[in-house]
């Protein structure tokens, strides 16, 4: 399957990380989701139902983000964001990165950033 949607650049502010200051103020988290689609009906039919809608995949990750549980690791996050696309969507594959913007680290750099992929197994 060569057919791909992203949803790029979604921001959210949340409370995740190790280090206790991430907990108690929080920063901006930014997540790219990349799905393996099949859009031949979709595209034929011009129909959203035959479509994964990116709309509710924003609203998936917002939740998991935002009003889920807390993460000590990000990569713990990109993994349950993975998890839940594929478990929600018709999509085979999906590939989640997940950036930190403010890292607790005494020194330059523009952020940290976990990125995985993901397959549909027979168990989700």
């Amino acid at each position: 399957m060569n057919d791909r949607l992203r949803v790029k650049n979604m921001s959210f502010y949340a409370f995740h990380g190790d280090d206790k200051s991430e907990q108690q103020l929080g920063q901006r988290y930014e997540v790219d989701v990349d799905m393996a689609v099949d859009t031949e009906l979709a595209a034929r039919n011009d129909d959203l139902h035959d479509a994964v809608n990116y709309k509710s995949v924003f609203h998936l990750v917002e939740k998991i983000v935002v009003a889920g549980k807390r993460y000590n690791l990000i990569e713990s996050l990109a993994a349950d964001i993975a998890g839940a696309i594929l478990r929600q969507y018709p999509v085979p594959e999906v590939r989640v990165a997940v950036r930190k913007l403010k890292p607790p680290i005494n020194g330059i750099l523009d952020y940290v950033e976990v990125s995985l992929c993901r397959r549909k197994t027979l168990n989700n």
